[in-house]
C-alpha cells in the first residue's frame, strides 16, 4: 500500500507545531539559565536548588527550580515555599514531573517563576524538606528535615550597569538666557520670608519669655530685702547712714510694688503728699510711715546719731508696716 507523500509531509508539520506549542505552555521546557545552583543532602534526600540570578530588576522574574532525589522507601513533603517567601510573591509553580533516579530513588522537579515585591537586598529564605519512611504513618512517623540555605537576591529599579559601558558624550550645550526680573522677583521673595521668619521667630521668643517670667508677692520680696539688710550688720560697723538709707529704699520698693505708687522717685515730703491724698492706706498707716520717713530723713540728711533702741524699732515698724499691708493678690514680676 502506497501512502500519499502530501499526507506524511502534513503530518509531520502537525508533529512540529505540536512540539512546538508543547515547548511554550511548559515554562520548565524554555532554555531557562541559571547562575546559582546548590546542593543540599541528608541521608536518603538530596535537594538541588537553582535560581536564574543574583541581580534583577523590579519588573522582571525569577525563576527558581527545585528537585528532590530520595530513595523509593522513603516520602519527602514540600515546603509550603508560599508562606516562607517575604520579598518575593509566587508568579507561577508547577511540578515538572518524576523519574527514577540511581539506587532505587525518585526525582522530583518543581519550576517557579517567582516575582519581587521590593527593591534592595531580598532573600530566598531557609526551606524545610521534611521526610519519612513511607511504611510509617504520618502521625506517629520519625521525622526528619533536610534545611536548605538562604540565597540573597539584590533587587534594583533598573538594570546593573555593564562596567565597560561607557558614558556618551555630551553632544550640544544649550546656552540658557538669564532671566533678570524672576531673579529679582526671587530675591525679593526670599527677603520677604527671611524678613517674616525673623518676626515670628522674635514673636515666640517673646512669648516663651513671658511664660518663664516668675511672679511674686510684695511682701515677699520685701521681707527678703529686709533679712539681707540685717545680715549685712552695716549698724556693727558703724555705717548707721547707709543702714537708713537702705532702710528707707526697701519700704519704698514694697510700697511701689505694693500699690503702684512712685515712691522711689520723689522726695519724702512729696510721697508723704501724695499718700495723704490717696485712699489706698488706711490713716493709722499713713501716720505709721509718715515717722518712719522722716525719722530716716534725719539719720540721712540732718546727721542725727540715732540710739540703737532708734535702730531697732526702726527695722521693727518697716517689718510690722509690711507685714500689716501685705497681699498675695499684688504679684511682682522678678
Amino acid at each position: 500500500m502506497q501512502i500519499n507523500k502530501k499526507y506524511i509531509l502534513v503530518f509531520l508539520l502537525g508533529c512540529l507545531l505540536f512540539s512546538g506549542c508543547q515547548d511554550k505552555n511548559n515554562p520548565a521546557q524554555q532554555d531557562v539559565q541559571y547562575s546559582i545552583t546548590k546542593s543540599f543532602n541528608n541521608g536518603p534526600l538530596l535537594v538541588n536548588l537553582k535560581i536564574s540570578s543574583k541581580h534583577i530588576k523590579l519588573s522582571d522574574l525569577l525563576d527558581m527550580e527545585i528537585q528532590t532525589q530520595i530513595n523509593a522507601d522513603y516520602i519527602v513533603d514540600l515546603p509550603k515555599i508560599k508562606d516562607d517567601l517575604k520579598d518575593f510573591a509566587i508568579h507561577t509553580q508547577r511540578e515538572i514531573g518524576k523519574k527514577l533516579g540511581a539506587n532505587n530513588s525518585v526525582i522530583t522537579t518543581y519550576y517557579y517563576k517567582l516575582e519581587p515585591i521590593q527593591t534592595g537586598k531580598c532573600q530566598i529564605p531557609q526551606l524545610q524538606f521534611p521526610f519519612r519512611k513511607a511504611s510509617e504513618e504520618p502521625n506517629t512517623a520519625k521525622w526528619d528535615v533536610l534545611r536548605t540555605e538562604a540565597v540573597d537576591i539584590n533587587v534594583t529599579t533598573q538594570s546593573p550597569i555593564d562596567a565597560n559601558t561607557s558614558m556618551a558624550d555630551i553632544e550640544d550645550v544649550v546656552d540658557v538666557k538669564t532671566n533678570h526680573l524672576l531673579a529679582v522677583v526671587i530675591t525679593f521673595a526670599a527677603v520677604i520670608l527671611c524678613a517674616v521668619g525673623y518676626i515670628i521667630y522674635k514673636m515666640k521668643t517673646k512669648k516663651q519669655e513671658q511664660i518663664q517670667k516668675v511672679y511674686r508677692p510684695a511682701h515677699e520680696i520685701a521681707f527678703e530685702m529686709l533679712r539681707k539688710l540685717a545680715g549685712e550688720k552695716l549698724v556693727e560697723q558703724g555705717r548707721i547712714k547707709e543702714y537708713y538709707e537702705k532702710l528707707s529704699s526697701c519700704l519704698r520698693k514694697y510700697i511701689e510694688d505694693r500699690f503702684t505708687l512712685r515712691a522711689p522717685e520723689q522726695t519724702t515730703e512729696e510721697f508723704l503728699d501724695e499718700i495723704k491724698k490717696s485712699n489706698v492706706l488706711e490713716p493709722r498707716y499713713k501716720q505709721e510711715l509718715k515717722n518712719f520717713l522722716e525719722h530716716c530723713d534725719l539719720v540721712k540728711f540732718a546727721k542725727y546719731q540715732p540710739t540703737n533702741e532708734q535702730i531697732n524699732q526702726s527695722l521693727t515698724m518697716a517689718q510690722q508696716f509690711v507685714d500689716n499691708t501685705k497681699s498675695q493678690e499684688h504679684q511682682v514680676e522678678v
